[in-house]
Formats: C-alpha cells, structure tokens, sequence
C-alpha cells in the first residue's frame, strides 16, 4: 500500500500491529489527533532512534578510550549506572544537576 494512502482496516491481532509497525507506519505529519497507536508507533520508532545513536556514541567512546568518563565533571561513571545504563555519558551527581534534580543528603 502506497504511503500517501490510508489504511482503515482495523489491526486485531499482535502480528498485525508488528507488521504494520516494520512497514513504517506513516509520517508524524499524517497523524491524525485522537490516534494514540500511531502516536505510539512514531514514539517507539523515535526511541529506537535515539537508542542507536547513544550506542552509536558508546562505542566511538569505547574506541577513543573515554567510556566511562563522565562528560561534565571527568571523574569515572559508576560501574552500576554503566550497567544500567550503558551508554550513560554523565555520572549519577551531573546528571541530576542536568535534569535539575537535587539528591537528598
């Protein structure tokens, strides 16, 4: 089916929103509101996207010798948040400065 066209047939099953999902969808221009699974279906592909470049970036980082190092500070990320969080860039302490968060004492 041509992307400019519009599909009505209601998904009902798991491997049809698969499908339907590994076909592209359509556009986020397309949506329409009121839509959530196509809202959805553009978050996860957006996710996904974001997911490839942070592993994109951790392994540049692991080629050049600074995985593990925190971008803001310098000191070493916790092999724990490195566990969780592969591809973390910032240690626990400048990540929360970044996200405005302040750690109780």
């Amino acid at each position: 089916m041509a992307r400019d066209q519009i599909d009505m047939t209601p998904i009902e099953t798991r491997d049809e929103l698969v499908a339907w999902l590994e076909a592209g969808c359509k556009p986020k221009e397309q949506f329409r509101v009121g839509t959530e699974h196509e809202k959805f279906a553009f978050t996860v592909a957006d996710h996904r996207a974001r997911q490839l470049a942070d592993v994109t970036r951790a392994l540049e980082d692991i080629n050049a010798g600074r995985y593990g190092i925190c971008r803001e500070c310098g000191e070493a990320i916790a092999k724990a948040r490195l566990k969780a969080m592969p591809f973390a860039t910032r240690c626990v302490a400048c990540q929360a400065r970044s996200e405005g968060v302040e750690r109780a004492a």
